[in-house]
């Protein structure tokens, strides 16, 4: 389900962090800093873009996305959560891609540890709790 772009501002900082309406309607949040700019889209934790000041784009975007709330965005910097490709009866590369992603005003740091294949199955459960799936 798409996410109300005012549930976000609260998280806007004036010249830094500003949230606007996306691609399809999503909510996207736009990050600056003195030397680049970012696009952020919750909908998956999506980085669509990030461009330094002065130079080209360092991020691409295909044209096949289709930024609707049921499906992963393509291009870009995407969460691929539990598994990369696809499942069958699943989302290809999990579904941690069209999770809506909220912050509640802390910061966010993720560290998965899959280097034993037991761990992928409960760190995907602990996500998928967190998330509320």
């Amino acid at each position: 389900m798409a996410s109300n772009a005012e549930s976000f501002r609260k998280h806007e900082v004036p010249g830094r962090v500003a949230v606007a309406t996306g691609n399809g309607g999503l909510v996207k949040l736009v990050v600056t800093s003195a030397s680049a700019t970012a696009e952020i889209y919750p909908h998956g934790a999506h980085i669509t873009a990030f461009q330094k000041n002065g130079e080209p784009p360092l991020i691409f975007m295909g044209g096949k996305s289709d930024f609707e709330d049921n499906k992963a965005i393509r291009g870009g910097v995407p969460i691929c959560y539990p598994w990369f490709g696809p499942r069958e009866g699943s989302v290809v590369h999990g579904f941690a891609r069209i999770t809506e992603w909220a912050g509640a005003g802390h910061h966010v740091y993720v560290y998965f540890n899959n280097d034993g294949a037991a761990n992928a199955v409960r760190n995907a459960r602990a996500l998928k709790a967190l998330l509320g799936q």
